[in-house]
């Protein structure tokens, strides 16, 4: 799953950098308010489809059939819909933009609308190997479109094309990859839109609540900063958000589509908890490390790799990527939560968490644009971690203490890091010396640290990460927990 992931979103992300270069932060403003769009209808056409597969004990066929027409039907009235108000809702929310890509952006919903079946079964039956190849292949495809399109003087439909290409493909690729996982009629029976609907009845309320938290707390930003600071401000809120949530979105996310299903899969409420911690500790070595050199050299490399246009983005950029990564983390708590029958509890959580978020951006929005937007996020994380931290753990069987000791092999060594880095850019600064020269040689001075640190402390993770890989490439036994 992770070498799969690495490999697609390295691909995408790649692309997306390759594109800033080439395409406006307008255009990218438009897209990011089409995607606000199509995200949002695609949590009406799921209305918890795929958490009511992955956590039912048995799906016959009759169910999955009907869960795609039903799937299927509510995708195209929603593409319709979108389509259908791009205009009104281009200027509202993105001024300047081209309600045209919206128009077209919304097939994306029907796309995804076919492709929720099988990623489902998928992820029920613990494929992750067929499910990784269909995302690489989907990624690959697409974004040599989309680099093609841009190189071809596509503008904003570069952007378009390679998200289209996309759900596409990915959509192609799960069915082809589930083929054999539909379970055969045992009699002739025709699909069933009522047993779908029976089927998302359990549990759907609290999967589409947690999702519809999700979506607003991560999305209504977009809206506010479209509206208040147009397309142009957008486009560069919108790419900062994406690549500083990149942690989030991209890693842990991913490793949730293993653990959620492993979690409902697992009786034993204690080995859920240890394999959450192994998990948040894994991640934790992954991603902690990166967080003060990416924020160092963010005021020389983004603007020299993408433009000097973009520089706007730099300072909110650096306060997102501190989130993104904390997100990362609560993630593993939140993915075990859910398998183990605490959707409830997540939504109602993410549910005081998203309308926190929507005062606190109209004000800071208001007050500081777009760095206020994110100085937002950071505000409502912490009681959203503190939530999770306290009262979810406790319905894992875990404790403060034990998520703390889990962690501190790896915080001990990130905080001598950031301190080194910190400490080199700013006495190198007040030696004269350039901002570009400063921030690497801090970011490097922190790397050593850190890297020392890790191989030297008994409390590293570094043993352990090495024995999951070896586990996972089936050359060594699974760590203890």
């Amino acid at each position: 799953m992770a070498v799969g992931h690495v490999t697609s979103q390295g691909l995408w992300l790649g692309s997306l950098l390759l594109l800033a270069a080439l395409v406006p932060p307008r255009a990218f403003g438009t897209l990011a308010t089409g995607m606000v769009l199509v995200n949002l209808a695609g949590l009406l056409v799921d209305s918890g489809t795929r958490g009511s597969i992955i956590a039912a004990p048995r799906v016959g066929p009759a169910e999955l059939r009907g869960a795609v027409l039903l799937n299927a039907g509510v995708g195209l009235a929603a593409t319709a819909a979108i389509a259908a108000a791009a205009g009104p809702i281009t200027g509202a929310f993105a001024s300047g933009g081209d309600a045209d890509a919206i128009r077209v952006l919304s097939l994306g919903v029907f796309l995804y609308a076919l492709g929720i079946t099988p990623l489902a079964l998928l992820q029920k039956r613990l494929q992750f190997k067929r499910y990784a190849g269909a995302n690489i292949a989907a990624a690959v495809v697409s974004s040599m479109a989309g680099i093609a399109a841009g190189l071809a003087g596509a503008g904003i439909w570069a952007l378009v094309i390679r998200q289209l290409t996309s759900m596409a493909l990915l959509t192609v690729f799960a069915w082809v990859a589930a083929r054999h996982l539909v379970p055969r009629r045992t009699q002739p029976e025709h699909a069933s839109v009522e047993r779908a609907i029976r089927l998302r009845q359990a549990g759907w309320i609290g999967f589409f609540m947690l999702a519809l938290t999700d979506f607003v707390a991560l999305n209504a930003d977009f809206l506010v900063v479209g509206h208040l600071r147009h397309a142009e401000g957008l486009g560069l809120y919108s790419l900062a958000f994406t690549l500083a949530f990149a942690p989030l979105t991209q890693v842990s996310w991913q490793v949730g589509r293993v653990l959620f299903p492993a979690a409902a899969a697992t009786e034993d409420l204690p080995t859920v908890g240890r394999r959450t911690l192994v998990s948040l500790r894994l991640l934790a070595l992954v991603l902690l490390p990166f967080v003060a050199p990416i924020v160092v050299l963010a005021p020389t490399v983004l603007p020299g790799l993408l433009g000097h246009e973009w520089r706007p983005m730099v300072a909110p950029f650096q306060i997102l990527v501190v989130v993104g990564v904390g997100q990362a983390l609560v993630g593993m708590l939140g993915e075990s939560l859910s398998g183990t029958g605490g959707i409830g509890f997540r939504a109602r959580v993410n549910a005081f968490w998203a309308a926190g978020m929507v005062g606190a951006l109209i004000g800071l929005v208001s007050l500081d644009g777009i760095r206020g937007a994110a100085f937002a996020h950071l505000a409502l994380f912490v009681p959203l971690a503190a939530a999770y931290v306290t009262l979810g753990a406790r319905r894992l069987r875990l404790d403060p203490g034990r998520i703390g000791r889990a962690l501190l092999g790896v915080a001990l060594p990130v905080a001598l890091q950031a301190a080194t880095t910190a400490g080199v850019w700013g006495a190198l600064r007040a030696a004269g010396a350039s901002p570009a020269a400063a921030e690497v040689a801090g970011a490097l001075a922190g790397v050593a640290v850190v890297a020392a640190a890790l191989v030297r402390l008994p409390s590293s993770p570094l043993g352990e990460g090495r024995a999951m890989v070896a586990a996972a490439i089936g050359r060594g036994p699974a760590p203890a927990a």
